[in-house]
């Protein structure tokens, strides 16, 4: 009987095959759609760790640039210990001994510089970009501060109530906006470290400079 049904109406017949098409064709989509996000939320993962690393790498460099003058200053002082003592006897070695110490000087001035420039690198940056964001502020610990405050007192409740709401579009758009963030604060570290660099060859070059002068006041002033 349903054979003869599904003869004498071969529309019907189109309707259920179209419809279990659609109903086996849904699982798959879905499963598609999901692999999708998860794989943008893992590319955004990804990239929001290499940005950190990056500011990390960042505050490696201000760390050898930092030792690198402690070094340099420390050997200085040791040998312009000797050097600063000495009688100068002669107008020539009261030249000499002067221009020692105007480069000391010179030298301590820019190593002050290059100190002060690998310090501020590791200066704590609030937030940057625009303040107008949609995003939930789930990752940031100053915005979550901000966000998830009840009378300026951290409120944990309103934050794992937004937590549990928490869409994929959501998690992406917190994760591009502290992308963007970080991004800003490396910007502002590679320049510091760029600035950094540069006054360290000038100190590298002072240092050389006051070393041989020193040396030689050692040497030829009894």
């Amino acid at each position: 009987m349903s054979t003869q049904v599904h003869e004498d109406n071969p529309g019907q017949v189109k309707a259920q095959v179209d419809q279990r098409q659609q109903q086996g064709a849904s699982p798959a989509l879905n499963a598609a759609s999901s692999s999708s996000v998860q794989t943008q939320i893992a590319f955004a993962q990804s990239a929001f760790a290499n940005i950190q690393d990056l500011n990390r790498t960042m505050d490696a460099k201000a760390n050898y640039l930092l030792s690198s003058v402690a070094l340099l200053t420390a050997a200085l002082g040791l040998v312009a210990s000797s050097a600063v003592t000495v009688t100068a006897q002669e107008d020539w070695q009261r030249v000499l001994k002067g221009a020692g110490i105007v480069l000391m000087l010179l030298y301590l001035l820019v190593a002050f510089a290059v100190i002060a420039v690998a310090t501020n690198i590791y200066r704590a940056r609030s937030q940057r970009v625009a303040a107008t964001t949609t995003a939930p502020g789930m990752l940031f610990p100053l915005m979550i501060l901000k966000r998830y405050s009840v009378a300026d007192n951290p409120d944990e409740k309103a934050y794992l109530n937004r937590l549990e709401t928490l869409r994929a579009e959501d998690i992406l758009q917190d994760y591009s906006n502290q992308i963007m963030e970080v991004s800003v604060i490396y910007e502002a570290k590679q320049k510091q470290v760029n600035l950094g660099l540069s006054l360290f060859r000038w100190t590298g070059i002072l240092w050389l400079l006051a070393m041989f002068v020193v040396v030689t006041i050692i040497i030829v002033i009894p």
